[in-house]
């Protein structure tokens, strides 16, 4: 994920706001004029730079921006009680909030500076809350279409892992809190258009439970927030999940404690008689490149004849970070091209790695469905570049892009700006990367015995 700044929409309304409540003194008059400025001319902010070089009338509406003074200038002046600048601070947040939500993309969405800390604690290897890469997915349920807060991957010895929860797990309950999509009243809704099918009776105590769950419920960003951050002194260090796992019949209730956690980044073994290496990428941080250049060194001197590199449950990432795991294996050629909005494209190119640090033997690779984001894009790169054979299941199937907008205040904003194709035009992005040979996770870790015994024979199956 790449941290960049410029200026948007989004910043404009945090910027307007901050300048009501830090300085309360100016007129509205001269706001207008401010705004009015925003049309005619360049934008000029200490410290960050412009996406575009000017705002002119037919780039951006401002209208909506001039309501949201109005009616701020009317909460001044008539609302019963005096509004303080902590109190507009949040309705600084909430407005942003509401405005990227519009959108109706999960990946684009505002974060407050608590949260910014929690993005950059996990580049440097350090994890809050229960230890595991948390997503959300839409799913349907009979007529309507909803999110749901689905575990993308457990880390490896982390709460969440240690508990049992897997890759797909729905978390449906938190502490008995049913989890509320974005739109909660979707069914009742569903339950008004279908009132012939029931009778008055019946249609009024549907409503009431759906009240209850609706009131009782917690919001699907408020649940992914609790979960991944750390309790204060005031909440409970383990939480109830309650969770839908295909296959199960019926769900399953497990206790997660939340801490902090820092996995190690990268284990290394050797297997089938010291003939074939072995290295489990547990986070991906921004040392964990360098630690993996450790194990391909120390295998090196054992003499191994090929590797497995096992990527399972490994999730997230930034790009620069998995450009460094990738370096000594695809040394100078292309891990992914981006393709951004207005049909703009950019080749992503792994760095030249030094002679001695590049890795040459057959490689194996280990996949499966909580294989997501970054990850899955190394393994379809070292598949397309160096003919690596996948191993296991499908990957999670997440070939977003989503940029990092750092705002001044130490918030951002998180936003979907393209998608992730292969080298070559590969387009996996919600379909998952498909493997090579395919085998089903079970005791005994069939999948890396498979991996092992292919990586023995040179990769050649």
């Amino acid at each position: 994920m790449r941290s960049i700044y410029r200026i948007g929409i989004g910043f404009l309304v945090g910027l307007f706001f901050a300048a009501g409540y830090t300085a309360r003194t100016i007129s509205m008059e001269r706001e207008r004029a401010a705004a009015e400025a925003l049309r005619q001319g360049p934008i000029s902010v200490p410290g960050v730079s412009i996406a575009s070089t000017r705002l002119v009338g037919g780039d951006v509406d401002l209208e909506p921006l001039e309501t949201m003074w109005e009616v701020l200038k009317h909460l001044r002046e008539h609302y019963v009680e005096p509004i303080s600048p902590s109190k507009e601070g949040e309705m600084t947040y909430d407005s942003l909030r509401a405005m990227l939500a519009s959108l109706d993309d999960p990946n684009t969405r505002f974060l407050e500076p608590a949260q910014r800390k929690l993005v950059t604690d996990a580049a440097e290897g350090k994890f809050h809350g229960i230890g595991a890469v948390l997503g959300i997915k839409r799913v349907k349920i009979g007529k309507i279409t909803e999110e749901h807060l689905i575990v993308i991957a457990p880390l490896e010895g982390g709460p969440a892992d240690q508990a049992g929860l897997k890759p797909g797990d729905d978390i449906v309950k938190i502490d008995g809190r049913d989890v509320l999509p974005l739109q909660p009243y979707q069914r009742a809704e569903e339950m008004v258009k279908d009132e012939r099918t029931k009778s008055s009776l019946e249609l009024r105590k549907d409503l009431e439970a759906e009240r209850k769950r609706i009131e009782n419920g917690i919001g699907i960003f408020d649940a992914e927030d609790l979960l991944v951050s750390d309790p204060n002194e005031n909440e409970k260090k383990e939480v109830e999940l309650t969770v839908v796992r295909q296959g199960s019949p019926k769900e399953l209730q497990l206790k997660v404690a939340r801490q902090l956690f820092s996995p190690t980044p990268v284990e290394s073994s050797i297997f089938e008689n010291g003939t074939v290496g072995y290295i489990k990428v547990n986070c991906i941080a921004r040392n964990t490149g360098e630690r993996l250049a450790d194990a391909l060194k120390n295998l090196r001197s054992e003499n191994v004849k090929g590797l497995v590199l096992d990527l399972r449950n490994l999730a997230g990432g930034e790009v620069s970070s998995i450009l460094k795991i990738a370096e000594p294996f695809l040394s100078g050629k292309i891990l992914a091209i981006e393709m951004k909005s207005r049909g703009r494209r950019e080749q992503i190119q792994v760095p030249v790695a030094s002679t001695e640090e590049r890795w040459t033997k057959p490689i194996v690779v280990l996949v499966n469905s909580g294989t997501a984001r970054m990850p899955e894009i190394l393994a379809a790169a070292l598949r397309e570049n160096i003919g690596a054979k996948l191993v296991g299941e499908k990957t999670y199937g997440d070939f977003s892009a989503i940029t990092l907008i750092d705002q001044a205040d130490g918030s951002a904003v998180a936003m979907t700006t393209g998608a992730f194709l292969t080298g070559k035009g590969g387009n996996y992005n919600g379909k998952g990367v498909p493997v090579d040979v395919e085998v089903a996770s079970a005791k005994g870790d069939p999948q890396l015995k498979t991996a092992l015994k292919l990586a023995a024979k040179g990769g050649r199956g």
